[in-house]
């Protein structure tokens, strides 16, 4: 998920870079001919709509990337529903923790209780 955001941003900081040479040479190559102010360039319709749709591409994937990190975000937060059943005798008992708070060994719950699972028990962790 860090590599799309990456990525994005690679691709984001490549077109500046690439619309900033660009102008460069642009300016480069009219100043030797004119001694006076240079006239802005006129683009074309084409190009016009052709720049316009980069950036709201861009503009895109940057909420799009943005969404998905505050997602994911918010589901290692959630809370959810543990059930530890004991193997031999069939016993179940309900937590409710964090994702986060979840290990293959042991729970920490809503109420900060430290739950430590035995070598005969198994949990089950259901979303809401």
């Amino acid at each position: 998920m860090f590599t799309k955001l990456l990525f994005t941003l690679v691709i984001f900081g490549a077109a500046l870079l690439f619309l900033k040479k660009r102008q460069a040479d642009e300016e480069a190559a009219e100043r030797p001919r004119r001694a006076g102010p240079a006239p802005k360039p006129v683009m074309s319709e084409n190009e016009r709509l052709f720049r316009q749709g980069a950036w709201l591409f861009l503009i895109l994937m940057v909420i799009s990337a943005v969404g998905i990190v505050i997602f994911k975000i918010g589901d290692r937060y959630a809370t959810v529903e543990v059930r530890i059943i004991n193997t031999r005798s069939g016993e179940v008992r309900t937590y409710r923790a964090p994702r986060d708070a979840i290990q293959s060994d042991r729970i920490v719950t809503e109420d900060g209780r430290i739950i430590y699972l035995a070598d005969v028990e198994r949990m089950e962790v259901d979303p809401e």
